[in-house]
């Protein structure tokens, strides 16, 4: 009885001291995609209101300086000022004048607005 204690003792101690040596498990880090805000200058061509009953989202379109046509999503978070920083709505710009759009790509690949600045 003695040595079956001892044996079952001996071995609960080896298996513990195995199970101690194993490697910790690493956590895996959950990386989000990094976001690149790029600028651009041009004159608006066309303003899009949204629209939920046609599922449609509000978009602007601008003619950068160059000459080059950019289509651009303007969504509830993007903030809109004025030439003297107050914040306006997007129905307050009009078509020609010139605003800096700070924009990112989404992943699905449009142009996200996060702010516009119209510019004198």
């Amino acid at each position: 009885m003695k040595k079956s204690i001892f044996l079952v003792a001996i071995i609960s101690f080896v298996s513990s001291v195995c199970f101690a040596q194993q490697p910790p498990v690493a956590a895996q880090r959950v990386t989000q995609p990094q976001v690149h805000t790029k600028t651009v200058v041009g004159k608006i061509e066309t303003i899009t209101l949204a629209d939920s009953t046609k599922g449609t989202n509000a978009e602007l379109a601008i003619v950068d300086e160059n000459g080059n046509k950019m289509n651009l999503v303007v969504t509830s978070t993007t903030i809109i000022r004025d030439s003297a920083t107050a914040v306006i709505s997007l129905d307050k710009l009009a078509k020609e004048e010139k605003v800096q759009v700070k924009y990112h790509i989404t992943t699905v690949g449009t142009n996200e607005a996060t702010s516009i600045m119209l510019l004198k």
